[in-house]
């Protein structure tokens, strides 16, 4: 299936009161561009439906308030050992000037963390203090090991377009 997505995609780690018609639900959005997101969900709407979204990107003092349509659905998965999470993706519908502005700059500085990031783990000896501050912005969670986080900063740095294939 053809990638149809126009804006770059950012993880995000943030929960999303979703308004149904007159149902209202708590979820997770799992990534975000300038375009819409992917919240994952078991309460999966019909494609093409209506929904008001309210979350916080990285200011917890100031609320992301717009409109989405449905414009994807994934249904849960088990894919030999991988279970497929189950949810949405919607695209933003006439999203207000200030809730734009917030996703924007929450995009761009995703984007230059992940940036710094990769730089840091290629050094020889990584600044393990500025390290941890990056991760804590990004809310990117607890690794077992550095290996691990490691390859989870360079994939997502592929999925980012910062690494072309066969860079490292």
């Amino acid at each position: 299936m053809a990638d149809k997505r126009r804006h770059i995609r950012v993880p995000l780690n943030s929960k999303v009161i979703v308004i149904n018609n007159d149902d209202s639900m708590v979820n997770v959005i799992r990534d975000i561009s300038v375009s819409g997101a992917f919240i994952e969900t078991v309460d999966l709407p019909k494609i093409g439906s209506n929904l008001y979204l309210f979350f916080s990107v990285n200011h917890p003092e100031k609320t992301v308030q717009t409109a989405a349509k449905v414009v994807r659905i994934i249904e849960p998965i088990l894919e030999e050992d991988n279970f497929i999470v189950p949810g949405m993706g919607v695209e933003f519908m006439d999203v207000p000037f200030d809730s734009s502005i917030l996703i924007e700059d929450y995009v761009v500085h995703v984007r230059y963390i992940y940036e710094e990031l990769l730089l840091i783990i290629s050094m020889k000896e990584p600044d393990m203090r500025r390290l941890g501050q990056l991760l804590k912005k990004i809310n990117i969670g607890q690794y077992k090991d550095f290996f691990e986080l490691k390859d989870k900063i360079r994939k997502t740095c592929y999925a980012l377009g910062i690494l072309k294939e066969g860079e490292e």
